[in-house]
């Protein structure tokens, strides 16, 4: 169980760790959106070796369309065994959670939906004060 005194950021690593413990995913990771949205920057990392890194800036060019879509927080597939989706707060993207599923596999139902809960979390960590 977590601690009250647990920091925002503690909390962020533990969700995305948890999600490639729990879901068996690698190359996790959650990347913010600038100021200005016009950019990302991987913030919260567990990644093999050659995944992203903290600090590294991702182009939105790379995204799936559909991801930032105003009403999108489903899950999308893209490249047969990477998951994204959008991490909303008030409705409005601030992130993207990233993950790939080993050995080029396709996600399955479970870690498709267990991949959103975890999104979830995350944006419940966010807007917590």
């Amino acid at each position: 169980a977590l601690e009250e005194g647990c920091s925002r950021d503690e909390l962020m690593s533990q969700i995305v760790a948890g999600a490639g413990n729990t879901l068996g995913l690698e190359n996790i990771f959650f990347a913010l959106f600038s100021p200005d949205r016009q950019r990302l920057f991987v913030k919260y990392v567990t990644a093999a070796q050659g995944g992203a890194a903290a600090g590294e800036e991702i182009s939105l060019q790379d995204l799936p369309v559909d991801v930032l879509a105003p009403e999108a927080s489903r899950v999308a597939t893209y490249n047969g065994n990477r998951l994204i989706v959008s991490v909303r707060l008030s409705n409005k993207p601030v992130g993207v959670f990233f993950g790939s599923v080993p050995n080029g596999q396709t996600p399955d139902a479970e870690q498709v939906m267990g991949f959103r809960q975890f999104s979830q979390q995350l944006g419940l960590a966010l807007s917590r004060q």
